[in-house]
């Protein structure tokens, strides 16, 4: 029987809260339940006493009880009592709750007082006070408990007039010091300082909450100071002495610690200050006046013999020797011969100011470009198991890696969905990227595996002794039908007749003497071209499917599937070429044999093994012992014949079968030559185009003047004097570049000289990868604005690399905006008058905006600021 709990306490005493009308006093109730819910039961109890029932959702439990002529107050009282239930009455209706029962312990208000407040509030509770233990057992609804426990806490308080006492410990601050500084501020507290660290506080509860919140203020601990970042870099010193300029270093920046370490200096501090001494040190390392030293000058464009043989002519007493294989130069000057030489050569080779450290190795300021690789030996990844799959991007990411400290200008860009790869950095860079990529982009040699699965089935079969027919020994009886009375009445019921046989007895039997030997040779051949380190899979088999259902039950929705089993020898081959031309060969053979039916399903039994071999090439491989043998054995016999000794052989018959299955598998891989590898497919070459060659460096014209002026004066004297070269093209035979025969003296511009080497805004750097999706927000990665000194008539030039799904890039100012042309997919250049961006004849500053928006409209903008000369 389901109880619900019984609560601890139970007041039943006063189960009614209201004395019920006489009239259902005197009703008399006949009752019955024998393990009945008890709502059904009160439900009935109140249709025989004329009373309306309300329960509760938590009244649950059956109950157990027969009334013989009680009242309605007895019937509701004893099932009430049963379960532990509240049953309250209020004129002819009683309410049923679920009663449970807690102590509530009171620790500043007396138990009395609490439980004459709490009948008050809640009448249907059952209260009951502890005077010993000053608590409170509440019996009753949970609702009602919960709200009564609420109120109780309320009351069971403090009184917020009287002072509270409360010991405070401090950290850091001494107890009398806090003291002091407490009781002007509140004078109605006492503060008691009992040792250094603590003080005993008197005071009313909101003023003690407030003095805790102050002194947790002044007793905080000290912050530890801030670290500032480290660095340390060491700067060689190759025209000065060391010690001199770590001095002055340490003299003019006193926060950055200097030490001489041969012909280098260590500098330590802040990443500011060490960037500060560094730019100190450049300048203060300067030979003497008059000083000769060599500097070295890589040449991209030009071939660096005839540059060599224009600067002799130029400066007779420089030394300058050619390095052919880096078309570089060596040159032994002064200061002022280097500085002049520097500007010249950036004027003849179009790439700037690109003195080289011979330390550094870099590129100087040549020109970044770019130049897309397509891979040939990106292959899917579809192979069987084992398959190495290389990806562009697992190419682009080794020489991004290996390449990084050599030339850390190199950016490699991997666009998704494509086998190619972006260079982008210096031709110096670029090339080496291309010649290790050159290195690894090797198309793997095929591999041909001949391949012969033979399998062998050897059967026998013996049957042999006597075998009984299906009736051996048959014989037919019939009871002869009673003789009639001589009164010609039928003859007697009781008694057997005489009976009769009708048939001859049979004996039937089968000797069998069989003896059977089978053998049956499966034979598959077949031959297979794979790459070297991708899987070739082999199957020969069939595929058993078989109808199943699932579900249909109640409430099942029945499903039907259709579930394959595989049968037959699946092979997977993994070859791999090592460097002396012999094979490493993985080999996974597996057997899938039917052995029988279980409830429809089939039972499949399964051979398999795995193997590494080292071979050369044409030697053949032989994989055998995959045998599969059963026997089965059958024995009939005569009864009681069959068991008899010696002679009983004679009366049974024996039936053995067995069945013996060997699997042999033969690989023989052979390498193809060059002739014969498959490479990847290019795209075809359209009639009539040319494939360009490797073309020799342009010269130098003769009597070619070598330039002069300072750096302010190259930007007019370029196009005049010498013409850049032309981008590479990508398809057709490049053009030699001539150079023009020398002209006078170039105008100089009105920018000021003094600004020529400041006068370039630079944002960002350019990303290794700058692919969005087309849903993705545009951004602008990097954007180089020159000059950033306006004059009416001045050249603007402006470059910048964007995500791959911007569709427009505009500058401008207002509304004035001017696009720019795209030159690939994300790198954007434009070239135009100052005249064109409408600024005003009278401001002297302005913000430009550079705009990157997409055709929906979203866009990035970045503002430059430049300077306006009229």
């Amino acid at each position: 029987m389901a109880m619900v709990a019984l609560a601890a306490t139970l007041d039943v005493s006063g189960v009614f809260a209201a004395p019920a009308p006489p009239a259902a006093s005197a009703k008399r109730i006949q009752l019955t339940a024998h393990d009945e819910p008890v709502r059904d039961v009160l439900l009935r109890l109140g249709e025989l006493a004329h009373l309306n029932v309300t329960i509760a959702d938590d009244v649950r439990g059956n109950v157990n009880l027969s009334l013989h002529d009680a009242t309605a107050e007895e019937a509701v009282h004893a099932v009430c009592v049963q379960l532990a239930l509240r049953c309250v009455r209020d004129g002819r209706t009683i309410a049923v709750y679920a009663q449970s029962s807690v102590v509530v312990p009171l620790s500043i208000m007396r138990a009395g007082r609490a439980a004459d407040m709490v009948r008050r509030l809640f009448p249907r509770l059952g209260v009951r006070v502890d005077a010993p233990a000053n608590a409170l057992v509440l019996a009753g609804t949970q609702a009602d408990i919960q709200a009564a426990r609420s109120v109780i806490g309320g009351l069971d308080v403090r009184d917020a007039t009287k002072p509270t006492t409360e010991a405070i410990a401090l950290r850091t601050q001494p107890a009398q010091t806090v003291a002091d500084r407490l009781r002007p501020l509140y004078p109605a507290a006492k503060i008691t300082v009992l040792s250094r660290t603590t003080m005993l506080v008197s005071a009313t509860p909101p003023d003690l909450a407030q003095i805790k919140t102050l002194v947790a203020g002044i007793d905080a601990p000290t912050p530890p100071p801030v670290s500032q970042p480290v660095s340390s870099d060491a700067v060689r010193v190759s025209q000065r002495r060391p010690q001199d300029v770590a001095r002055a270093v340490t003299a003019q920046i006193p926060h950055v610690r200097a030490a001489v370490s041969g012909t280098s200096i260590t500098l330590t501090g802040s990443p500011d200050d060490v960037n500060r001494a560094k730019a100190l040190i450049a300048q203060l390392d300067l030979p003497p006046y008059g000083a000769r030293y060599v500097q070295i000058y890589r040449i991209h464009n030009v071939d660096a013999k005839s540059v060599a043989a224009l600067i002799q002519r130029s400066f007779p007493g420089v030394a300058v020797t050619v390095d052919a294989d880096l078309n570089a130069i060596s040159v032994t000057a002064n200061a002022g011969e280097h500085q002049r030489i520097g500007d010249g050569i950036a004027a003849i080779d179009g790439t700037g100011a690109n003195a080289q450290n011979p330390a550094a190795g870099g590129g100087g300021g040549a020109p970044s470009s770019h130049e897309v690789i397509q891979l040939k030996s990106i292959v899917p990844g579809a192979g069987g198991q084992g398959a190495a799959t290389t990806t562009p991007q697992d190419i682009g990411a080794a020489v991004q890696a290996a390449l990084q400290g050599s030339f850390p200008d190199l950016r490699v860009t991997v666009p998704n969905g494509t086998q190619q790869l972006i260079l982008t950095g210096s031709p110096q860079s670029i090339r080496a990227g291309r010649e290790l990529i050159a290195e690894l982009d090797v198309v793997p040699q095929s591999v041909v595996l001949d391949t012969e699965i033979l399998e062998l089935d050897e059967n026998s079969s013996r049957n042999l002794g006597l075998q009984l027919g299906t009736a051996s020994l048959s014989t037919t009886f019939t009871e002869i039908q009673p003789t009639p009375d001589p009164n010609g009445n039928a003859g007697r019921l009781i008694g057997i007749a005489p009976f009769t046989r009708t048939t001859p007895i049979q004996f039937s039997a089968t000797l069998n003497l069989l003896i059977s030997n089978g053998k049956a040779r499966v034979l598959a051949d077949p031959r297979i071209t794979t790459l070297s380190g991708r899987t070739a899979t082999i199957r020969a088999g069939d595929t058993l499917s078989i109808l199943t259902t699932t579900g249909g039950g109640t409430g099942t929705i029945a499903t039907q599937q259709l579930q394959s089993f595989q049968t037959g020898v699946t092979l997977d081959i993994t070859p791999i070429i090592t460097n002396n031309g012999e094979l490493t060969v993985a080999l996974h053979p597996v057997v899938n044999s039917l052995t029988g039916l279980v409830n429809g399903i089939p039972e499949i039994s399964t051979r398999d093994t795995q193997t590494t071999v080292h071979l050369r090439d044409n030697e053949t491989l032989v994989i055998g012992g995959l045998i599969q043998e059963s026997s089965q054995r059958t024995e009939t016999k005569i009864p009681l014949l069959g068991s008899l000794p010696l002679i009983g052989g004679a009366f049974r018959n024996n039936n053995t079968t067995s069945t013996r299955n060997e699997l042999i598998i033969v690989v023989t891989p052979h390498i193809l030559n060059g002739s014969a590898t498959s490479t990847v497919p290019s795209a075809a070459i359209p009639p009539g185009m040319i494939v360009p060659t490797p073309r020799p460096l342009p010269t130098v014209p003769p009597n070619t003047a070598f330039p002069t002026g300072s750096p302010a004066l190259r930007q007019t004297q370029i196009p005049s004097q010498i013409t850049p070269p032309p981008p590479p093209a990508a398809v057709g035979t490049p053009v030699p570049r001539t150079l023009p025969a020398a002209t006078g003296p170039p105008t100089p511009q009105s920018t000021p000289a003094a600004l020529s080497q400041a006068n370039v805004y630079v944002y960002g750097s350019p990303p290794p990868n700058t692919y969005a999706a087309p849903g993705e927000a545009p951004q602008i990665f990097y954007a180089m604005f020159s000059p950033t000194v306006l004059s009416p008539n001045a050249t603007v030039r402006v470059s910048a690399i964007t995500t791959t799904n911007v569709q427009r890039l505009t500058i401008g100012v207002g509304t004035t905006n001017i696009s720019l042309s795209s030159l690939g997919t994300g790198i954007w250049q434009g070239v135009f008058s100052a005249n064109a961006l409408g600024l005003s004849p009278t401001a002297t500053t302005v913000q430009l905006s550079l705009i990157a928006s997409r055709n929906d409209g979203q866009s990035a903008t970045i503002p430059i600021p430049v300077s306006l000369i009229h």
